[in-house]
């Protein structure tokens, strides 16, 4: 009599046993051999998007993969960059490039350091015999600008401020023709 596990029933020696269970092995890896011929051609694995819909190639699959990563990283991008106006952003780009041109140059500076004299030349100072000159040259260039911005566009402008030079402010707008050069911000 065969029990369910394909062994025989009874009195058995071990030698009767270990015949009977390398034969069950035998038939157990037939059959597993068979199966897995069978099955051969459905290795590939098969993926599915949120909704249960088969992706059609693994390659699509990635690239959802990928742009779902990019949306999060845009996103935190975003949440950093939400508080930062433009002006910052432009200073802190500045400062960047500033910084490795600095890690370019040599450790010391001379004297005779050509960006240090520029810096130097380009700052306008109270006291200096040269500020009113400077101011002038300022006026005129911005006047200039004006007037070949009208001519290009053919449109009659306001008349200009004439006064003194305002302070600079962080957007170079020049006051209105009006302003009587008394600074009330």
């Amino acid at each position: 009599e065969i029990i369910m596990d394909k062994h025989r029933a009874g009195i058995q020696s071990s030698s009767e046993f270990g015949e009977a269970e390398k034969s069950i092995k035998r038939k157990r890896e037939k059959t597993a051999a068979e199966v897995s011929a069978m099955t051969a051609g459905n290795d590939e694995t098969i993926y599915r998007d949120r909704r249960g819909k088969k992706l059609d190639m693994l390659s699509e699959f990635m690239r959802q993969q990928s742009s779902e990563e990019n949306k999060k990283l845009k996103l935190e991008q975003a949440q950093f960059e939400w508080g930062r106006g433009a002006v910052q952003k432009k200073d802190e780009e500045e400062f960047k490039r500033e910084l490795i041109e600095i890690s370019q140059q040599p450790f010391a500076r001379t004297i005779d350091d050509p960006k240090l004299e520029l810096s130097r030349k380009v700052e306008l100072r109270d006291g200096d015999p040269m500020l009113a000159f400077f101011r002038k040259k300022e006026k005129l260039k911005y006047a200039a600008e004006l007037k070949m911005e009208s001519s290009t566009t053919n449109i009659s402008r306001k008349p200009l401020y004439e006064g003194p030079l305002p302070t600079p402010n962080r957007f170079g707008i020049m006051p209105g023709y009006r302003w009587d050069a008394v600074n009330r911000g």
